[in-house]
């Protein structure tokens, strides 16, 4: 089922899909809560990142149709 996905899988699946090597950073936006790996460096940029590999799709999106982003190459700033 889709709601016992990580959002760790869920990347791994928009990379497949896109055709795409995870050559970069990334990140979901749900709400007002960002998702991704964190990184040491997210406190001296004050950006609080919530460990995408322990958070279940299900339990970030509530229901289906909730909108949400992802954004693949902070440089180019991909977003779908």
């Amino acid at each position: 089922m889709w709601e016992d996905t990580t959002l760790a899988q869920l990347h791994t699946i928009l990379q497949i899909v896109m055709g795409w090597e995870d050559c970069h950073l990334h990140q979901f936006a749900i709400g007002r809560r960002l998702y991704s790996v964190p990184d040491p460096d997210d406190d001296m940029y004050e950006r609080k990142v919530i460990d995408e590999s322990r958070v279940l799709l299900g339990e970030a999106v509530p229901c289906v149709g909730t909108p949400f982003a992802y954004l693949y190459d902070f440089g180019d700033s991909w977003e779908h």
